[in-house]
């Protein structure tokens, strides 16, 4: 409780295996975000593999935005979630 209201209180850091298949090569990463808080200031950082093609970083980095927003919005849930608790 602080000034009569009750704080979430958590932190702690989620790390993402992922893969994706450009031009028949398979690409793999890693996605993690420090320091989840309950304020939803979220610090993303990524790990790509070596491109052999703009292609290849492209469809990476497309890939990999689509799946920073999905992770975003299921922790924006989570903290919905667990402020109604």
């Amino acid at each position: 409780m602080l000034r009569g209201k009750r704080k979430q209180i958590c932190d702690f850091t989620v790390e993402f295996d992922w893969s994706a298949t450009a031009d028949g090569t398979l690409l793999e990463g890693q996605l993690t975000v420090n320091d989840v808080t309950a304020d939803k200031d979220y610090e993303f950082s990524r790990v790509y593999p070596k491109f052999s093609s703009p292609k290849q970083k492209d469809t990476a980095t497309k890939r990999i935005d689509t799946l920073q927003l999905t992770v975003k919005d299921a922790l924006d849930t989570f903290f919905e979630e667990f402020g109604a608790k």
